[in-house]
């Protein structure tokens, strides 16, 4: 979610169900497999790339289990988008404003890209994929203010003529596909444990691909073999519980994009009145409650899901845009016709703390985003405004003093 959002086309559809519905068998498995079984046989043209072991036997799912380390507490941090192409002025100044906001967590988030929704390979060079040096000069330079780093790495559709975001994989060769994305993930899973990291996302919001336990619990093991770090996974706000493999996570992170208004609703932004019964109440005190009771049902589904699935879980991104979209749409970077509205942002920033900031079963919250050299006037998630930054600094300053 995020300004890589606005790369990949839109995203979720409005939530059909309080509780999200496991995702069904994809269709492209089904093909892969009847193509598998067929071609034994035919002598039909099958994926030449490598095979991935997925046969985990039980003594290995018992030193993977051993591996896990306690979940990360006291989660306060905030992502900072790390570009190629920009200068390390801007990341070096985007870190001084986390640092002095209060933050102690950095995550980055690193992107790296595939042709498209169907591409059994990559990455594919692109001129705003950070280098590993570039990567490890920003790692050293959060390190040397004291704060914790979290590597994201996120996997982006190149081609911005695409109907389809990341969510929405179904690689032609699903053996191939997976060979190359562990290929990357180890190779940033090397490249972390030598730089120090301490926590590091295996994947990011890859719903499509969420119900291949097998494939996930045999890439983690093999991080695990070379990284020492906490290992999380980011799933989106609409489909977290399809994560079939959340019991070999240290920790699962949410990207708590959760509308705040009823998406298709006839306004852009949320008009009290509509709410209004009563001239004794003010328009602020129900604009307020409204947009918490759109957040309880997802609160309430989380608190019973984690204590079920015995899963530490923490929202690994929280961001509210300053357009007129920001609470319907929150995941929605902005189109030509959105209006900026920066106080938006700043009643989605306190109603999301107001329910979740103590939330029992959250480890903490990584707020998205700050690149302050995209923000001009309008469809930033920097939190520019002064109301914005005091209403994290004030969450900030709480949880320090617990």
């Amino acid at each position: 979610m995020s300004i890589t959002h606005s790369l990949e086309g839109p995203q979720s559809p409005e939530m059909s169900t309080l509780i999200p519905k496991s995702q069904p068998w994809p269709v492209f498995l089904i093909v892969v497999a009847a193509t598998l079984s067929l071609g034994r046989d035919s002598g039909l043209p099958l994926n030449n790339g490598p095979q991935v072991n997925l046969s985990l036997s039980a003594d290995q799912r018992s030193r993977d289990s051993a591996r896990k380390l306690s979940p990360p507490d006291s989660l306060t941090g905030i992502t900072l988008i790390l570009n190629q192409e920009d200068s390390p002025d801007v990341f070096q100044d985007d870190l001084e404003l986390a640092s002095n906001m209060g933050f102690t967590w950095i995550q980055i988030q690193y992107m790296t890209f595939t042709v498209d929704h169907s591409a059994h390979s990559f990455p594919v060079f692109d001129r705003r994929t950070p280098s590993f040096s570039r990567l490890a000069q920003s790692i050293r330079q959060c390190k040397d203010k004291g704060l914790q780093v979290s590597l994201h790495p996120v996997l982006l559709i190149q081609n911005e003529k695409s109907q389809h975001w990341r969510g929405e994989y179904s690689p032609l060769y699903l053996d191939k596909w997976w060979a190359s994305y562990s290929k990357w993930m180890i190779s940033i899973a090397t490249f972390c444990a030598n730089e120090d990291v301490d926590m590091l996302f295996v994947g990011s919001e890859l719903s499509s691909l969420q119900n291949l336990e097998k494939y996930w619990s045999s890439l983690i093991e093999n991080v695990r073999s070379v990284y020492r770090g906490a290992v999380s996974y980011s799933a989106n706000w609409d489909d977290w519980n399809s994560v079939s493999f959340h019991n070999d996570l240290d920790i699962l992170g949410i990207n708590g994009y959760f509308p705040l208004e009823r998406i298709g609703s006839e306004s852009e932004s949320f008009n009290a009145s509509a709410h209004i019964n009563s001239a004794h109440v003010s328009s602020a005190h129900v604009s307020s409650a409204y947009l918490r009771s759109m957040l309880l049902p997802h609160l309430s589904a989380l608190k019973l899901w984690s204590r079920e699935n015995q899963t530490a879980i923490f929202f690994s991104e929280v961001g509210y845009p300053d357009h007129s979209l920001a609470l319907q749409q929150p995941w929605n970077p902005g189109t030509p016709n959105s209006r900026y509205q920066p106080e938006l942002q700043v009643e989605g920033y306190r109603a999301f703390l107001d329910v979740f900031g103590d939330a029992d079963f959250s480890k903490g919250i990584f707020f998205y985003a700050i690149h302050q050299h995209e923000h001009r006037d309008l469809n930033g998630y920097t939190p520019q405004q002064g109301k914005s930054r005091e209403a994290l600094i004030e969450y900030l300053n709480e949880r320090r003093s617990l």
